[in-house]
């Protein structure tokens, strides 16, 4: 894939296209709290405040990362010249933003427009970002395709974060969300929940 994209990326090599892909599968998620942006908002919690409420747990993911990056012994990053730098840093807040759920509809949309066969579809560049969120994103929702067992573990995982969330947000007399009530349907209900209405 980062052959195909490196060209409309102006990326000085593929490998470098394949090592952002790789740091940001890595960071994407990176000091996440178990709480989703939506919780972060209506409880103004710092990072909500530092992000303008916009994709929060993203953004931080992202500059956290960058900040580990940066300290002398980590700075494998400062060999790459300056546009190559630019050029990685970029994909990787893309590819990082790209994995906000809030857009993942718009995501799956613009993606439906922009490969459609009689689409005059945006700049190449966007088009290779596109495909490698959306590779980004399968791999962040890529549970679904392990074996049962191995799915049915991440499952418990993800549901145990989900019901932790609705219940502070119980505790702090907010709505639950969607999901995240313990008192509702057990793990294969969500499941199917979230592959109906999200995957």
């Amino acid at each position: 894939m980062a052959e195909a994209v490196a060209p409309r990326l102006e990326a000085s090599s593929p490998a470098l296209v394949r090592m952002a892909c790789l740091l940001a599968a890595a960071v994407h998620d990176y000091e996440h709290e178990g709480l989703t942006n939506d919780f972060l908002v209506k409880t103004g919690h710092e990072r909500a405040i530092r992000y303008n409420d916009q994709h929060v747990n993203e953004n931080h993911h992202a500059a956290a990362a960058f900040a580990v990056l940066l300290r002398d012994e980590c700075n494998f990053l400062e060999l790459l010249p300056a546009q190559d730098y630019r050029l990685l840093r970029r994909i990787v807040i893309e590819l990082v933003l790209g994995t906000d759920m809030s857009r993942h509809d718009k995501l799956l949309q613009s993606a439906r427009d922009s490969f459609a066969p009689a689409s005059s579809s945006s700049s190449s560049s966007v088009e290779a970002v596109l495909t490698l969120q959306l590779a980004i994103k399968a791999a962040d929702l890529g549970h679904f395709a392990l074996s049962w067992e191995s799915h049915s573990k991440w499952v418990k995982c993800l549901e145990e974060e989900c019901f932790l969330q609705g219940d502070r947000e119980k505790e702090l007399g907010l709505p639950i969300s969607f999901l995240m009530d313990r008192c509702k349907p057990g793990a294969s209900a969500t499941q199917v929940g979230f592959c109906e209405n999200v995957a």
